[in-house]
């Protein structure tokens, strides 16, 4: 069976650098780059599978290691994480992580999490402040911009709901909105 060349590949926190070798079962491992630093050796179906998504520091960052129940910013709390934490953890699924079913319509779009948030949950907290309530989640003023300070606020779902994507449609003409569409990467030419 052939080799699938996982290198470059984002896992979780992981990026695979190189080909390592087959363990004794014949299962491919391969090195991997984590983002806090730390360099460790992957089975290539540990990383597919999503069993295997950083060098362990994810774990200590939720504080689930050996029993802790918060971790440094104390907000992830074993599996009780706050509100905030869980909606700053779901961008950075959606932006970084192929594997994520929404990952097509935000980082496979091209959309991004800026650096000062992109491993810092705190620093993301500090910028946006705690929600109103549970009625307000994260939104983005520019649909086609990245998660970035000046370009997010918590709004409600109505709010959201007049701030989508698709509301461009009603703003253009028939020419004005082919053109759109071509502009944004889809393909109008007219079938003979």
């Amino acid at each position: 069976m052939k080799l699938m060349d996982l290198t470059g590949q984002r896992f979780g926190r992981l990026v695979v650098d190189a080909y390592a070798s087959k363990n004794r079962n014949r299962n491919a491992a391969w090195f991997c780059k984590c983002d806090c630093g730390n360099e460790k050796v992957v089975l290539a179906i540990n990383l597919r599978k999503g069993t295997t998504k950083s060098c362990g520091c994810l774990r200590r960052d939720l504080g689930r290691n050996l029993g802790k129940s918060s971790s440094k910013h104390g907000h992830a709390v074993n599996n009780n994480a706050s509100l905030e934490y869980n909606i700053w953890h779901g961008i950075k699924q959606r932006c970084l992580n192929p594997n994520n079913r929404n990952y097509p319509l935000y980082g496979g779009r091209g959309i991004l999490v800026c650096k000062r948030w992109e491993n810092n949950f705190s620093n993301f907290l500090e910028d946006m402040g705690p929600r109103p309530n549970r009625e307000y989640s994260i939104d983005r003023i520019d649909p086609d911009g990245n998660y970035e300070p000046p370009n997010c606020r918590w709004t409600t779902s109505k709010e959201q709901y007049k701030n989508r994507r698709v509301k461009f449609i009603k703003e253009f003409s028939d020419e004005q909105l082919i053109r759109e569409l071509e502009r944004r990467g889809f393909s109008c030419s007219k079938k003979p």
